[in-house]
């Protein structure tokens, strides 16, 4: 559980703009995958704190994550953006970045992985159906 150089640089000189970091914890996922979660005092109101979590791939900043899942093989990440709640997939292989959807369809239960059929099936809470996409 070490933080990298690159990140604590990156989140230290984010800071800057976004407020102080005040805590920051590196949890390494595998396959290159890494999640960082940090707490911050807000710029505008120094009493006050949030947490954040970011998801990464080697030193690529995915994105503020909300849910995420990494495929069994580590070829894929499925993620929820904060505080969009669109769906993105990445794919670790050529870094390329895929909306899923383009709006918020309802909050994400879990994503399950079919690498062998190229699919994910978003699993959705309340009454929405479960989707599946393409892993392209």
């Amino acid at each position: 559980m070490k933080i990298t150089s690159f990140i604590t640089l990156f989140f230290f000189s984010a800071a800057l703009y976004a407020g102080e970091v005040i805590s920051s914890e590196s949890v390494d996922r595998g396959s290159g995958f890494s999640e960082l979660k940090t707490v911050e005092r807000q710029a505008d109101s120094p009493n006050e704190t949030s947490k954040h979590r970011y998801l990464y791939h080697k030193n690529r900043k995915l994105s503020e994550v909300s849910k995420y899942s990494i495929s069994p093989s580590g070829s894929y990440a499925a993620y929820v953006v904060e505080p969009t709640g669109n769906i993105i997939l990445y794919s670790s292989s050529d870094g390329q970045i895929t909306a899923l959807t383009k709006k918020f369809i309802a909050p994400v239960k879990k994503f399950s992985w079919n690498e062998t059929f190229e699919v994910i099936e978003v699993s959705f809470k309340g009454k929405e159906p479960a989707k599946n996409f393409a892993l392209e």
